[in-house]
């Protein structure tokens, strides 16, 4: 069997890609191995001695570094060196060079993105082919970090915080959903906060390589096979997990998760394995945040938890409703501040 995100040809008995964590669905069963997930950090000895692509001119950009490693691709800090501009270059990898999926799923990144144009999401602005015959794409450089650090710097966000980063998020998945992109593997690694000259930062949604394009701004649409699911058992939501037809409300049930990690500290759902977390989106009760946040007003406990129920459709219907909700929520909590005598926001009608 295949891998659909990384081309891994994965053991029939595996429940889990061992690369990425790609979920065979077919293999659901207890206690499947875990995946192993590859880390590589900026300036790590011996890869600019040993990664033939350092120094390689691409068209007009070289390759200077590599500053990023997944499933799917290797990420290269890249430049062009008459104008000094910084682009980063993502290449497929090695054993994918004749994966006609992969380089299809390159190309329809490229092209989701495209479609979209929003300030809020990463731009993909050239694609090529190596001398090997690995496809590429270049995309903006960005300077800041990503959510995941942050979190594993902080701990959690001030709800304050964390509402307008949501707010900036909602307004770029409003934007992809307009023109018919699923995002599908929204999470903190994937929501980048870009640091501004003057100290200022604002969200970039990226890595769409495992976007969906539907037929219009509410359609949904079937996940490429029903045998495995692609996505990041930590933030998926019930239909992609079991394998169903993904949607703008899928990406909205991620969003939820991501929320409530980031006011929380934690996630909604913990397993044993990746499928125990799957089955747990399917069939579990999500805790109330304020459960882990003592201070937390019921109205905060109420917009996550709309975005975590079980059925797609009864999820707000759309990341621009979603926003119009945030919005009056932050107008409440700041009239709380302002006037702490008055009662406690609850859950608007």
């Amino acid at each position: 069997m295949i891998c659909e995100t990384c081309g891994l040809t994965v053991p029939s008995e595996t429940a889990v890609c061992p690369r990425d964590g790609t979920v065979v669905l077919s293999s659901f069963q207890p206690t499947p191995p875990e995946p192993k997930v590859i880390v590589e950090h900026p300036g790590n000895e011996g890869i600019a001695s040993t990664d033939p692509l350092i120094g390689l001119k691409l068209g007009e950009y070289e390759l200077r570094s590599r500053i990023g490693v997944g499933g799917m691709g290797l990420v290269y800090d890249g430049i062009q060196p008459l104008i000094g501009k910084r682009v980063a270059v993502k290449v497929l990898r090695p054993e994918l060079a004749h994966s006609s999926e992969q380089v299809a799923r390159l190309l329809a990144e490229a092209r989701a993105v495209n479609a979209i144009r929003h300030r809020g999401i990463i731009d993909i602005f050239g694609f090529g082919q190596l001398p090997d015959g690995r496809q590429y794409i270049v995309m903006e450089y960005l300077d800041g970090q990503p959510l995941d650090a942050i979190l594993a710097e902080k701990g959690r966000l001030p709800v304050p915080e964390a509402l307008s980063l949501l707010d900036e998020v909602l307004a770029a998945l409003g934007a992809a959903h307009g023109a018919g992109v699923v995002h599908r593997d929204l999470k903190p690694s994937n929501i980048f906060l870009v640091r501004q000259p003057d100290g200022s930062r604002y969200v970039k949604l990226l890595d769409f390589g495992l976007a969906k394009r539907g037929e219009g701004p509410s359609g949904r649409t079937a996940q490429t096979r029903t045998d495995m699911v692609v996505g990041t058992p930590e933030y998926m939501a019930p239909e992609q997990a079991r394998g169903q037809s993904v949607g703008p409300m899928t990406d909205l049930y991620a969003m939820g998760v991501v929320t409530f990690e980031i006011i929380t500290g934690r996630l909604p759902f913990i397993g044993s394995s990746p499928v125990d977390l799957l089955m747990k989106h399917v069939e579990a009760r999500p805790p109330r945040p304020s459960e882990f946040v003592s201070d937390l007003p019921p109205a905060v406990d109420a917009f996550i938890l709309q975005m975590l129920t079980k059925d797609p459709e009864t999820r707000p219907n759309s990341a621009d409703a979603l926003r119009q909700h945030l919005a009056k929520l932050r107008r409440t909590l700041r009239a709380t501040r302002t006037n702490p005598t008055a009662p406690a926001p609850v859950e608007p009608a």
